[in-house]
């Protein structure tokens, strides 16, 4: 803080010069007492400011301190954070990352999520949670969040299925009135770019092989059909129900269901409630369809039934292949022999854009003629 005397054409002026955070503000008088009592009044507005704060208890000087980081490190100041506060009708309350994940868990266990979605959100913050339960919410960084995927180790896809996972956590947190912070720190972290492969199908004599021993087992005969020759997904066929099913010529498999008319072809109904997209649709099935699902079915097969038990007998007694390989299949001889991408993706229940990106030229037509032909090879050897 200074008083300088100024010439300029001829003219004296007197300038009083002060910092507020670090920038120089200026005022200049043409009287010199003027220019005094401005330099006063400056000098004592600072020295009752630190007096004012001399006399404050220690612990809130130190919350005071600690709020100073906190503003620094988000980049605003504590005023405008104190007019923030009083504009806002209800202040956001802060919120642990565990009673969080609770309660966004209770909350979509309500609602009727998915298990598999519910079982990827329990994943990923058990994970999280290990080493964040006890913090809030608006207190977790970028920085923490990059250090902790470091540390996981995680293929591309779960790094960001990691992250989407945690950022719908803030954002039901946030719709939820819970102080969240300004950054969101999962979207201050990258996702990884993901290669494009070819996906995993099976070979004609790997298909025929899989379903002979598939129908051998009550748990996993039917499931594996409905994947692999009528295109529904394993959580939907697992959900699948008799009275869902209509074989023709064989009238329905529930015993108790009562005016069934004689259907113009054999279909199974995926339940809006069943489907991944919560909508209907209804799978037509093919010749070979038909006769293996029969199969399965007069050998016992068990259907619906749960994921554990489907998995337990799947590992136990079937050989192992790819994830997803049956359904991929699927999509890909019956692209390959229908030649018809909207056919392909009504009856997978997908979007034509999906089935073009991942299951265009690869099988051959002659390839795909083999295996819609399994089922009536076998047929004829009966």
């Amino acid at each position: 803080m200074a008083i300088r005397k100024l010439k300029q054409d001829g003219r004296t002026f007197y300038e009083v010069c002060w910092f507020v955070k670090g920038v120089r503000q200026r005022k200049y008088y043409k009287n010199p007492s003027r220019a005094a009592a401005k330099w006063r009044a400056v000098r004592k507005a600072k020295g009752n400011g630190l007096a004012e704060f001399d006399a404050l208890p220690d612990d809130d000087k130190v919350r005071l301190f600690q709020a100073w980081q906190r503003a620094v490190k988000g980049e605003y100041d504590l005023l405008t954070a104190c007019m923030a506060y009083e504009r806002e009708e209800e202040p956001a309350k802060p919120i642990k990352f565990s009673e969080a994940q609770k309660l966004f868990l209770s909350a979509k266990t309500a609602k009727g999520l998915r298990p598999e979605s519910l079982k990827s959100y329990r994943s990923t913050y058990n994970q999280f949670g290990a080493k964040f339960d006890n913090d809030n919410l608006d207190g977790i960084t970028a920085e923490q969040v990059s250090d902790w995927l470091d540390g996981q180790h995680y293929s591309a896809v779960r790094f960001n299925r990691a992250l989407a996972d945690l950022g719908t956590l803030r954002r039901w947190a946030e719709s939820k009135g819970y102080s969240v912070g300004r950054h969101d720190p999962f979207a201050g972290n990258e996702r990884r770019l993901l290669d494009q492969g070819d996906v995993s199908i099976l070979t004609v004599e790997q298909a025929a092989d899989y379903l002979a021993k598939a129908v051998e087992v009550p748990e996993c005969g039917p499931v594996t059909v409905l994947v692999l020759l009528c295109g529904l997904r394993v959580s939907e066929a697992l959900q699948t129900r008799d009275q869902d099913i209509e074989l023709w010529p064989h009238a329905p498999l529930a015993a108790d269901m009562e005016c069934w008319e004689k259907p113009d072809e054999s279909i199974v109904t995926v339940r809006g409630q069943a489907s991944k997209l919560r909508a209907r649709r209804i799978c037509t099935l093919q010749p070979s369809a038909i006769r293996w699902l029969d199969l399965a079915l007069e050998k016992g097969g068990v259907l619906p039934l749960s994921q554990s038990v489907y998995d337990k007998a799947r590992r136990a007694k079937l050989p192992a292949i790819p994830a997803n390989s049956l359904r991929h299949s699927f999509c890909s001889y019956h692209l390959a022999h229908f030649k018809n991408i909207g056919l392909t993706a009504e009856e997978a229940g997908n979007s034509p854009e999906m089935i073009a990106k991942h299951y265009k030229e690869l099988v051959r037509p002659k390839a795909a003629a083999r295996f819609w032909d399994i089922g009536q090879a076998m047929s004829q050897g009966d």
